[in-house]
């Protein structure tokens, strides 16, 4: 797996909205699609970090941390189904003024 091409995938998904669609309704199959294949969850940590040195992903999934900072960054929502995250998208209600 290349690094750069990961950092490169993740900065992709905050310039394109057509890219976090994809990755925030599916994002092992918006990876798989990249090119980006078994990745594991500290190498997309890693990436995370240099690509977004600003985010704090916590101590828990990494790939869940920057769907929703990818979902925050384009005004998308993403669904829920119990608690656990689902493949939908859902228009985000404008704030109350």
């Amino acid at each position: 797996m290349n690094m750069t091409s990961l950092v490169d995938y993740i900065l992709s998904l905050f310039r394109s909205e057509d890219a976090a669609r994809s990755f925030v309704a599916a994002p092992g199959q918006a990876m798989t699609n990249a090119g980006l294949i078994n990745v594991s969850p500290a190498e997309f940590s890693s990436a995370a970090a240099s690509a977004l040195p600003f985010l704090d992903l916590g101590a828990g999934d990494p790939i869940g941390g920057v769907q929703q900072a990818v979902a925050d960054q384009h005004g998308l929502a993403l669904a829920s189904d119990g608690g656990g995250l689902s493949s939908g998208l859902l228009p985000r209600m404008p704030e109350p003024s």
